[in-house]
């Protein structure tokens, strides 16, 4: 997986996408697969205490920003580290991940399998919990 202009990459988009009426209908059943991962993530982060930290439903995109209320991204992502579950790293959001205040961690349903997910949910608010608690 590359992060850059890949002009090849967009020309078989072109050609596989020839028009507005199969780019809709390819996001159609892009969204089938995507919608219940959100869902497992969002029903995750609603178990968890506004006092803990809290997240805004994005509108698009791939990724899920949460933002803790005590400064424990850091933490947060070695206690799933240590349990086996890899997150994006702490303030991934912000430049050279510079989160001043060390809040915000960068959520990535769409990266897992529903089960994988599920499990690895549970471990984040675990984790969520525990940083907190300390």
């Amino acid at each position: 997986m590359i992060v850059c202009s890949d002009k090849v990459n967009q020309l078989r988009h072109t050609q596989f996408l020839k028009n507005k009426d199969e780019v809709l209908n390819h996001m159609r059943k892009h969204a089938e697969l995507v919608k219940p991962k959100f869902e497992i993530a969002f029903n995750a982060l609603d178990s968890i205490s506004s006092e803990i930290g809290n997240y805004k439903k994005p509108s698009g995109g791939y990724f899920i920003s949460y933002n803790t209320t005590k400064p424990i991204a850091k933490r947060v992502i070695a206690l799933c580290k240590e349990a086996g579950v890899l997150i994006t790293p702490a303030g991934s959001t912000y430049p050279h991940f510079n989160d001043p205040q060390d809040s915000n961690i960068r959520l990535a349903p769409t990266f897992l399998g529903v089960e994988s997910l599920r499990e690895a949910m549970e471990v984040f608010t675990t984790a969520l919990e525990l940083a907190y608690k300390e």
